[in-house]
């Protein structure tokens, strides 16, 4: 991003090409996982966006302006998803109290790598309290 905020009109384009071309031979490396080669094409289709939204003025504020866009549009999504993750709590309480289907769920976003990802990054309360309830019981609730 330094390079880019510090070069000349014009140049914009041609560092963020380098830039994807950089990431189209990292996923032509070998060994790299499945998870890294989506992460490498995803960024890749972004740059290219930003490419094709700045024609008209390849300034960096600009780009800043598209790359703030979209960072506000992910945090609303990290909003929602940890307000939809607290509701699924809070249905499970209501409806199952802290029964073996709490220890179900629990154990389910446990063991999938995706959301134990969002939830160590972004937290939730009822998570970590049931989870500690959990390993401390070594039971079920």
């Amino acid at each position: 991003m330094k390079e880019i905020k510090s070069s000349e009109s014009g140049e914009t384009s041609k560092l963020l090409l380098a830039q994807i071309n950089s990431l189209r031979e990292e996923y032509s490396s070998e060994g790299i996982t499945p998870e890294r080669a989506e992460v490498l094409k995803a960024t890749a289709k972004k740059l290219k966006e930003y490419i094709e939204n700045s024609k008209d003025s390849e300034s960096f504020d600009t780009l800043k302006n598209l790359f703030d866009a979209d960072t506000a549009l992910l945090d609303n999504d990290i909003d929602e998803l940890s307000k939809s993750l607290e509701y699924a709590f809070d249905f499970m309480e209501l409806i199952f109290g802290a029964s073996q289907e709490m220890t179900v769920f629990v154990t389910e976003l446990s063991i999938n790598i995706y959301t134990l990802r969002f939830i160590e990054e972004f937290g939730c309360e009822k998570f970590y309290r049931y989870n500690k309830i959990l390993l401390v019981d070594g039971e079920t609730l």
